[in-house]
């Protein structure tokens, strides 16, 4: 069963902390006490958390979580800023952008840009036009994203990698597949009360469901960065804090 609950472990100094994962595979009943849950697996995601913070994570769960998991899986994103930034000195990226002005933009954004009184009404504002104009590419950088299996290495009090680190984003064609034993899904524990148990037993992880909506969600991040800078305070369904607005020159 898949599922996320706050997962108790002691820290540094010694005081009792709680952590919750981003996703976890937890083996026990769902609808019952969150004493019941534990955490096989659990995973850890980030974007503009840094790598270094991720294995901090990891090395957290691995070591000094009181029902600590068999596995830790790590996914980050990499965001090419730089590339962004340079596709945003071209010119055909400033015309662009100034058609997105003329035909989205409220009077902030159009001030902004020192091109008052060249938008529509708004009363004329076509939310879906806007989406369907916007170019992902202009908005969202290239993307990186690896994937990361980290166990316990009791020979050494620490947390070793199992495998390889794998790319996800961009795909790697014959790249071999993660596995998950049966082993890292039943704690030892409770191994014995499975008739004919196999600890051989495995599943490949497969990457194309995620390659599939993190597309989708790159698209949904260009369109809120795009509204943001083209209708600057006004609500919308989306939000991402960490972006910058463009400085188009225009």
């Amino acid at each position: 069963m898949t599922g996320s609950a706050p997962i108790s472990f002691v820290a540094t100094k010694g005081q009792a902390m709680e952590k919750e994962p981003d996703v976890a595979i937890v083996f026990g009943d769902l609808e019952g006490p969150d004493n019941a849950l534990w955490p096989v697996v659990v995973a850890e995601v980030g974007f503009s958390q840094p790598y270094n913070s991720l294995l901090i994570d990891a090395r957290q769960w691995l070591l000094k979580a009181d029902k600590p998991p068999n596995l830790v899986m790590l996914l980050k994103i990499n965001e090419d800023t730089a590339g962004l930034r340079k596709r945003k000195t071209t010119d055909d990226y400033a015309v662009r952008v100034k058609n997105l002005l003329r035909s989205y933009a409220d009077g902030h954004a159009l001030a902004k840009a020192d091109m008052d009184g060249e938008g529509i009404s708004g009363h004329n504002f076509d939310p879906q036009g806007m989406k369907r104009d916007i170019l992902m590419e202009d908005w969202v950088g290239p993307m990186q994203v690896f994937f990361e299996l980290w166990m316990r290495d009791d020979t050494k009090a620490d947390i070793c990698l199992r495998g390889q680190r794998y790319s996800v984003i961009p795909a790697v064609q014959g790249q071999e597949r993660p596995v998950l034993l049966a082993t890292d899904l039943i704690p030892d524990i409770y191994q014995s009360r499975f008739k004919d148990f196999d600890p051989n037993r495995q599943t490949e992880l497969d990457f194309v469901p995620f390659q599939t909506v993190f597309t989708k969600a790159c698209r949904t991040l260009a369109e809120s960065r795009a509204w943001d800078y083209l209708r600057p305070g006004r609500v919308h369904e989306f939000s991402d804090p960490d972006y910058q607005l463009p400085d188009t020159g225009i």
